[in-house]
């Protein structure tokens, strides 16, 4: 099932609201296989494009004012299935970061990938972007990805990322 995150503010000050709904694209092959795809522009598989219409029928009493994906193919083909016949239209900055390939990420990277995107290039396009999303209010929905969702989600509440992760190997003894 794709995942969805919601998000929302009210803003007092001039008595408004924007309430976000932050949607992970369907199944493709390479998470079928753990991959992480970054860039790499495949499409959804079966089961992703039938949990793309199942969503989209889970949220068809929802009325959008935006409704912005990923220029990636996985991530359109969820938000066209979601759409319906409503509009959308393509944001670069819903993009999954950009790393070169699968092997840079194995064990993980804080320091960005050669030739990809660091962490503080990833940062700012969320900032970018949560910046124009704080001057809409209405219902918005946002079609993107694992890692640049995670991003998004953590500037959105003023948290740094990536956050330092503590794993169990890690703990004091």
């Amino acid at each position: 099932m794709s995942n969805a995150c919601f998000m929302s503010t009210v803003d007092d000050t001039i008595a408004t609201s924007l309430h976000l709904i932050l949607i992970r694209h369907g199944e493709t092959e390479w998470a079928v296989t753990g991959q992480h795809t970054g860039r790499t522009d495949i499409p959804l598989t079966a089961t992703g494009e039938a949990q793309a219409s199942e969503l989209g029928q889970q949220l068809q009493g929802i009325e959008f004012v935006h409704m912005l994906t990923s220029p990636l193919k996985r991530a359109r083909q969820t938000c066209e299935r979601v759409a319906l016949d409503r509009a959308f239209a393509s944001d670069p900055d819903l993009a999954e970061w950009e790393y070169p390939s699968t092997t840079a990420w194995v064990g993980g990277v804080r320091d960005g990938c050669p030739h990809g995107e660091s962490p503080a290039q990833v940062t700012a396009r969320a900032d970018r972007l949560i910046a124009q999303l704080r001057r809409k209010t209405g219902n918005i929905a946002l079609f993107s990805h694992g890692q640049f969702g995670a991003a998004l989600a953590a500037r959105w509440i003023g948290w740094p990322w990536p956050r330092r992760v503590i794993s169990r190997s890690t703990w004091p003894r």
